[in-house]
């Protein structure tokens, strides 16, 4: 039995490989992939002596839900990479010993009824006193900031109410997502001078077409902070991701590989656009358009996508290789698009904001990697460290879970109660009967 399972796996890895290869054959792939590589230009990572802090931060989560409401407890935690090249925790840096050195929040999200009209509600809060998450701001009050930012996109995106629960959980996991990028801005609201680092990617939706304006104001609610304050802090913040989507890796890879051999690199490659590369990639949009409108938007959205439409802030992704073999994505927000296909056809490029954006890239890629782990893929020093830090792993599960049931036990007062049914075997589910 073994071995008929070898030789199927065996079988079908070689049929994944052929299929790869099959799809390079594809017009419209052909195409995508010299857009890529008329985009990017591709740079070494610079041995440099690192002159800002750099701001590690993650998130560490556990999720409990039903159909009508949805709790998560997040870890939240930072690291500061010192000029001297040193992590140290963020109340060590800002010299601070009240600071919480990892944050713990919960949010709860539910659905309320009237009738058939429906409405979202979400509390957030912090566990413990010392949240520079919530420093001098009731949870209260940034709970119905939130909550009415949700009910205003949801009332004028007109959801179905069958559609009220599915929605309710992107809701939730996109509040708990922006928790990290609202508590990497605080930070360093506090520290003008620093550069942030969140672990992921800054690609982080409602969903993408029903709930996609509200993100900036429940960002600003989370955050505490509002514009210019919050424009200028997100463009320190870089989003790193360790994963992505084959074709984003196969692209990437090959981009690298064709200037392995012309480059010195012993330190890595990153890929950055500026003016002259954006004007570059228009001309291949142009004929990608004239192949389908759809296809054209789409191939832009591979390097850049909106984000926050009320504040027309977008993401551009550069790939990044410490290692010349595994490799990384960079996320960086950007006022407005590099290069964007309109519903017509015609293709508009930023020549100006491409220029900005390639000095931004070149300045904190060579301070982010000025210093590097030996992990797989050498990323920089503090991303994989502070991972380790908020992570939720299955002994603290199982103890934020009985402590749940136990609650739920007594506020129900009966063991059998449809909501501890529920809990206990979704979390069986996740966790194993052991």
């Amino acid at each position: 039995m073994v071995d008929e399972v070898i030789r199927f796996i065996e079988k079908y890895a070689r049929l994944m490989h052929e299929d790869y290869l099959k799809s390079h054959e594809s017009i419209v792939v052909k195409k995508r992939s010299e857009l890529y590589s008329r985009l990017f230009k591709v740079a070494p990572i610079p041995s440099v002596k690192q002159e800002k802090p750099v701001v590690f931060v993650d998130g560490g989560r556990l999720d409990l839900e039903t159909d009508v409401s949805a709790l998560t407890v997040v870890n939240l935690g930072a690291l500061v990479r010192r000029v001297d090249g040193e992590l140290v925790t963020l109340n060590e840096y800002l010299g601070d010993p009240g600071v919480e050195a990892i944050e713990t929040l919960v949010v709860y999200s539910t659905i309320q009824w009237d009738g058939l009209s429906h409405v979202y509600r979400v509390l957030i809060e912090p566990v413990a006193a010392g949240s520079l998450l919530f420093e001098n701001r009731d949870p209260v009050s940034v709970s119905r900031d939130i909550s009415d930012a949700v009910n205003n996109e949801v009332k004028a995106s007109h959801i179905q109410v069958r559609k009220a629960p599915r929605v309710l959980k992107r809701v939730h996991s996109y509040i708990v997502e922006l928790a990290e990028v609202a508590y990497l801005a605080r930070i360093l609201s506090h520290m003008p001078e620093g550069i942030g680092v969140v672990d992921g990617s800054l690609l982080r939706w409602f969903t993408r077409g029903e709930l996609a304006r509200g993100g900036y104001r429940i960002l600003s609610a989370v955050s505490g902070l509002n514009d210019p304050g919050l424009r200028e802090t997100l463009t320190s913040i870089i989003g790193v991701s360790k994963t992505s989507k084959f074709t984003n890796v196969a692209r990437a890879y090959n981009l690298f590989t064709g200037y392995a051999g012309s480059v010195d690199s012993p330190r890595g490659l990153y890929g950055y656009v500026d003016s002259e590369s954006a004007e570059r990639a228009r001309g291949i949009l142009d004929e990608i358009a004239r192949l389908g409108v759809d296809l054209a938007r789409e191939a832009a959205g591979v390097f850049n996508r909106k984000v926050f439409r009320e504040g027309n802030i977008w993401v551009f992704r550069i790939p990044v290789t410490g290692d010349m073999e595994w490799v990384l994505h960079a996320d960086y927000y950007v006022e407005g698009p590099v290069a964007t296909v309109e519903g017509d056809g015609k293709v508009y490029v930023n020549e100006d904001l491409a220029g900005r954006l390639s000095e931004r890239i070149h300045r904190t890629i060579r301070e982010v990697f000025a210093k590097r782990s030996s992990l797989q893929g050498h990323p920089p020093y503090g991303l994989m460290e502070v991972d380790v830090n908020v992570r939720i792993d299955k002994a603290k599960s199982e103890n934020l879970r009985q402590l749940l049931l136990a609650g739920l036990k007594e506020a129900t007062g009966r063991g059998n109660h449809p909501l501890i049914q529920a809990l206990e075997t979704t979390l069986r589910m996740r966790y194993g009967y052991g």
